[in-house]
């Protein structure tokens, strides 16, 4: 075959995958305690590795691995000096390295092809890393009760000390982490040529943000700690989306809305944004909204974790009733069921888009 074949054949294959993903051709499937894939229903994060193996995080200790010929466990050898904790957070620090965070005072790390743990003391013993999240040159941002801290090459430094905590940390594909602290959210700028540590920040919010995303074109995201609002980035301030149907709303403190806690993006750019009450998966089409409503027993379950698995399924971590899978009704690795009718809300009173106030803008600078 000729190069301008060749040409052609990339070009096609390329504007195919580009394609939007036809979500209304995706049912649902539910991994959890009572059918034996987890060990508990609280499941806390979800992380893929180079093999395609989902790991799942649970409450107390709970590690689990799904790969081709179904779910494993993955059974702790703990210290005796831990009598409670959890497994909160996944990170692959590279390929064969998990970091696990969640335990106060501890890094706990899996090294996967020897099966062996090693507890990593932290140097602010008060630290609980709650989040954490790979950097350059297999870096791993902390994020916890005291603050922010980065552990590469066996050595901690401390990025940043808050008493509020940090609540959240939201990698992009630059190279970048938005941290989120009780008060307020700052973006890191790593780079494997700046060293150890050291890092730069800018300003992005005056408020604390469970998680941010890119979409495919380069609009920020976000869903607020405070008021759950979905909101985005416009100029040099935020605004609360508009035109999310009704079926995605919760009566959340008096207030009809959608409750917004995580987001993650589609392979062809679209948004995603899951609500911490009434289990709703939202997917944002520029002008418009599509709502896919998890058919879950309970209002009160919501969406902890959404990850995108490598063949396009897109994977759910819930608060009660363990992993919830969205795929195409031509997997077969995953096997549907119909989800239940989901009734509209009592009166839900239509939201107009809300300017939330201006945030400078502030220079980047060394931090």
């Amino acid at each position: 075959m000729g190069m301008r074949k060749w040409f052609f054949l990339i070009v096609f294959v390329a504007t195919v995958s580009a394609k939007a993903q036809p979500l209304h051709e995706y049912g649902w499937t539910f991994y959890n305690a009572e059918n034996k894939s987890v060990q508990h229903n609280f499941i806390t994060d979800i992380e893929f590795d180079a093999k395609g193996r989902a790991w799942v995080a649970t409450s107390n200790f709970g590690l689990n691995y799904y790969d081709s010929k179904g779910w494993h466990v993955v059974k702790p050898i703990l210290p005796d000096s831990l009598v409670y904790g959890w497994f909160h957070d996944l990170a692959f620090i590279d390929d064969q390295t998990l970091a696990i965070g969640g335990i106060v005072g501890k890094l706990v790390i899996y090294h996967l092809n020897s099966n062996t743990w090693e507890y990593v003391d932290i140097p602010q013993s008060s630290l609980q890393a709650m989040e954490v999240c790979k950097v350059p040159d297999n870096g791993l941002l902390l994020g916890g009760t005291q603050g922010l801290v980065i552990y590469r090459n066996g050595s901690f430094k401390s990025l940043l000390r808050e008493d509020a905590g940090v609540m959240g940390l939201s990698p992009h594909s630059d190279d970048s982490v938005d941290v989120s602290t009780g008060r307020n959210t700052y973006r890191y700028r790593f780079s494997k040529y700046l060293g150890v540590g050291l890092t730069r920040s800018s300003h992005v919010c005056d408020a604390a943000l469970y998680r941010t995303a890119e979409d495919g074109k380069g609009r920020l995201w976000a869903a607020a700690f405070t008021g759950l609002n979905l909101m985005y980035r416009k100029d040099s301030g935020w605004v609360k989306a508009d035109n999310i149907p009704q079926t995605a709303y919760y009566n959340f403190n008096g207030s009809w809305q959608f409750t917004a806690h995580e987001l993650g993006v589609l392979p062809d750019g679209r948004l995603l944004a899951g609500s911490q009450f009434g289990a709703h998966l939202i997917v944002n089409n520029d002008n418009d909204w599509e709502v896919y409503s998890v058919p879950l027993d309970g209002e009160f379950d919501g969406i902890n974790r959404i990850v995108v698995a490598p063949d396009s399924s897109i994977w759910l971590a819930t608060w009660h009733h363990g992993v919830v899978v969205f795929s195409h009704k031509d997997n077969k690795k995953h096997k549907k069921i119909k989800p239940k009718p989901q009734p509209l809300p009592v009166d839900p009173r239509q939201q107009r888009p809300t300017t939330i106030p201006n945030v400078p803008i502030i220079p980047l600078r060394d931090d």
